[in-house]
């Protein structure tokens, strides 16, 4: 619910915030490159502690965990890459921009219904994004 929304915010925060010390000292690759490899470790610690045999029994769902960790690298790598080349604060509003790009994927690849009220908020999450990219440039 609510707190685990606000944790996210917080620790997301938190990384975009601290990111770009080691960016800035080692390059743009090696810091995604510790994080993928602790990251990996921790999804499979987590599988095996919630005893997880879903992926292992449906082989077309493991694929689809294989193509979304790698789709998962290659949008951290750009980011990072991203942040070594400009603002901080214009790379990171692109990047939160996310949800709401997917909620527009999901409804259309997968025909997910949305509301009026969320595509206003859509709207106007990419209108700001788009904004602040144009006026701090």
């Amino acid at each position: 619910g609510g707190w685990t929304l606000f944790f996210k915010f917080f620790f997301w925060g938190i990384y975009f915030a601290l990111v770009r010390i080691p960016i800035n000292e080692i390059g743009w690759f090696l810091p995604q490159y510790t994080s993928g490899i602790v990251g990996v470790v921790m999804f499979y610690v987590i599988a095996v502690l919630t005893n997880n045999k879903d992926v292992i029994k449906k082989p077309k769902l493991a694929w689809l965990v294989v193509v979304t960790a790698c789709l998962q690298v290659m949008g951290a790598l750009f980011f990072n890459y991203a942040i070594s080349k400009g603002q901080t604060a214009i790379v990171a509003s692109i990047a939160g921009s996310s949800p709401a790009v997917f909620v527009v994927l999901a409804f259309l690849i997968f025909k997910e219904k949305i509301n009026k009220k969320q595509w206003f908020g859509i709207v106007l999450a990419l209108a700001g994004v788009i904004c602040q990219a144009i006026f701090s440039a």
